[in-house]
């Protein structure tokens, strides 16, 4: 497995997650390209599709599983104080949450949901007290 670094510095710095679900077929990347349209769906089917992507550090020509790393002429890799400020900001969020606070809001974690007994003790989910969003489940 890569580690966090070698991960952020293959990654095209324009890519912004895979798309799915009723964006599939629309959704973009930082540079405008639509993901649909690159991995060639509509020609090559959508099974594998996401193996085609040259956005997460293969390179274009390599064949995974199958299936040929399509080329994306947008593709651009971030510069070293790019991939440091996402390695700097990965590790605030680490931090923030071991301190069982809200990386967007500084709030406490709200455990209220959690069960407190029985055989599930422990688990459930867990909100940011202020904005409500889930942080994780257990």
């Amino acid at each position: 497995m890569k580690s966090l670094l070698e991960q952020i510095q293959s990654r095209c710095k324009h890519f912004n997650g895979l798309p799915h679900g009723t964006e599939r077929d629309s959704k973009r990347c930082n540079a405008g390209v639509c993901y649909y349209d690159l991995m060639r769906v509509q020609e090559l089917g959508g099974l594998g599709c996401a193996l085609r992507m040259p956005c997460t550090g293969r390179e274009p020509g390599t064949v995974v599983r199958g299936q040929t790393v399509v080329a994306c002429e947008h593709r651009a890799f971030p510069s070293e104080a790019e991939v440091q400020a996402e390695i700097d900001e990965h590790e605030r969020l680490v931090q923030t949450l071991k301190a069982g606070k809200s990386p967007c809001c500084s709030a406490d974690i709200d455990t209220r949901h959690v069960i407190q007994e029985g055989q599930h003790k422990n688990h459930g989910l867990r909100f940011y007290s202020e904005c409500k969003r889930v942080v994780f489940m257990v």
